[in-house]
């Protein structure tokens, strides 16, 4: 990997990291005032991740 392969990688890999504590907190900020999040919130959040990267498209053999 040249110099600026590894500059990109590492560029990704931080933005990874801001996307996760970002959502950290609002899982944080969400649980404070609602209480913990349910097997059912959670496995709905994922469903939507899940249609995010496929491009929306959605697949129905899940």
């Amino acid at each position: 990997m040249g110099k600026r392969g590894f500059s990109v990688y590492v560029d990704a890999a931080v933005q990874r990291q801001i996307e996760r504590d970002n959502l950290a907190e609002l899982i944080a900020a969400h649980e404070a005032e609602h209480g913990v999040l349910s097997d059912a919130e959670i496995e709905a959040a994922r469903a939507l991740l899940r249609r995010d990267a496929d491009g929306g498209v959605g697949n129905s053999a899940r």
